[in-house]
């Protein structure tokens, strides 16, 4: 392998990484859980089981999320879509 194709290889790879680390505007993707004007999620365990998972609601942004810790989740689901 020449030195011309590797780092062709070299800069494709960190090309694809940098744009990998970028949501799909261009922009850095924003953290979950807190932000600014964001509720801060505070998670409630319903008693409501299925198999080993526990439910829990978040009483800032009403979104319901399973554990299988025994504590309640550590990140907000707000944004995810459901399969459905």
């Amino acid at each position: 392998m020449g030195p011309a194709l590797f780092l062709a290889i070299v800069v494709v790879v960190i090309a694809g990484w940098a744009l990998g680390r970028q949501g799909a505007g261009g922009a850095m993707p924003e953290p979950k859980g807190r932000g600014p004007g964001k509720p801060e999620c505070r998670w409630s365990e319903t008693g409501a089981q299925k198999g080993r998972f526990v439910e829990y609601i978040c009483d800032a942004c009403g979104v319901t999320a399973y554990s299988h810790t025994g504590k309640p989740p550590t990140i907000c689901k707000r944004n995810l879509q459901g399969s459905s």
